[in-house]
């Protein structure tokens, strides 16, 4: 089988310097992903910062480096791409990477700051015939997909609410939580959101946004509504520690599942009170399954030879920064319900 030949834009924590984090399962970036494969060869990467082309080189001496991804994309012949820019940048790093008769391209989050961006993207990938994957990773997390499968067998009954609560932005980060609560209770259709101010602080006075104003990505609460009638809350603010968790809730049961934690709850023939039934702890399904980031390079490469359909593709990254946008909207709109088909294509919201 032919080598695939890999280049990577942009060579900072998720490309690269996460991998070197002891507390973190390997492989945890791009090129971790992309170094432990037989069927693929790192032959470029790019980044404006001299100090990450030095680190790139010293851990592949045999690739080449380059300032820019304009360059690399004129000087190298590449089947897969991974887009580690800024989110600003993407969609034309994206198009350029399709332009250059780039296969398959691995995105980080957010795709993109606005829904027009995205359109850019879409068309650019379907006249290329070029794959995408989106770095939602806990798509391919064997947890988070047990608790997707748990939950269609009906483990804890009809789901009824979801809450998410993480440390970072509506964009930067929650566009992380929007998928996997999309991924396990279905569309997001409406939501009112309620943005902080910059300290992250004070959700009830926000800031104010305005479109001639310079937005920014921020953290906030918010009321999402799902087409199946589920409600979810979010609360996604800047803290002085780091939390990334949910908690589902049924009518026979919980699951909590986070970065530190992974509980089910269920109805048991047992009384909490005399008379009264009540959920106890339960032993969660034994998960067994691949390192999430070499799971979605298989995804990649087997969509890129046409062997497998990929698992998140540009569709969910449109969904979950339609959410955040909304928010935006919703603040806008003195916290009122907007639904996502009425998000203007030309909102933007610049994000990392």
């Amino acid at each position: 089988m032919d080598q695939l030949r890999v280049g990577v834009i942009g060579l900072g924590r998720v490309a690269l310097l996460l991998e070197s984090d002891p507390y973190r399962a390997s492989p945890a970036t791009h090129l971790g992903a992309w170094r432990e494969r037989g069927d693929c060869d790192v032959v470029a990467g790019c980044d404006p910062d001299k100090e990450r082309r030095a680190h790139f080189l010293s851990e592949f001496p045999n690739a080449r480096c380059y300032e820019s991804y304009q360059q690399m994309l004129a000087h190298e012949s590449l089947d897969l791409v991974s887009v580690c820019g800024y989110a600003t940048d993407r969609a034309d790093m994206v198009e350029a990477c399709c332009g250059a008769g780039v296969r398959g391209i691995w995105c980080e989050k957010a795709v993109a700051c606005s829904v027009a961006e995205i359109d850019r993207m879409q068309v650019a990938l379907e006249r290329s015939g070029t794959e995408l994957i989106v770095s939602f990773m806990r798509r391919w997390d064997p947890r988070y997909q047990c608790v997707a499968q748990m939950l269609q067998e009906g483990a804890i009954g009809r789901v009824e609410t979801i809450s998410a609560t993480f440390s970072g932005n509506l964009i930067h980060t929650g566009t992380h939580a929007f998928d996997v609560m999309e991924m396990v209770c279905g569309p997001v259709v409406a939501v009112q959101g309620w943005l902080d101010e910059g300290d992250g602080h004070n959700q009830q006075s926000g800031y104010k946004f305005d479109r001639s104003a310079n937005i920014r990505d921020v953290g906030g609460f918010a009321t999402l509504y799902f087409e199946n009638g589920v409600r979810g809350v979010v609360n996604g603010s800047a803290k002085r520690y780091f939390i990334f968790e949910f908690e589902i809730i049924g009518s026979e049961g919980l699951i909590r599942i986070g970065n530190q934690q992974t509980v089910l709850w269920t109805l048991s023939e047992r009384e909490l009170y005399q008379g009264i039934k009540g959920i106890f702890p339960s032993e969660f399904p034994a998960v067994k399954g691949a390192n999430p980031w070499s799971s979605a390079a298989d995804n990649l490469v087997g969509a890129v030879r046409n062997s497998t359909s990929v698992d998140c593709g540009i569709d969910a990254g449109r969904r979950s920064l339609q959410v955040a946008l909304a928010l935006h909207e919703s603040q806008a709109q003195d916290h009122g319900l907007v639904e996502l088909c009425e998000v203007s294509p030309e909102s933007y919201v610049p994000s990392r």
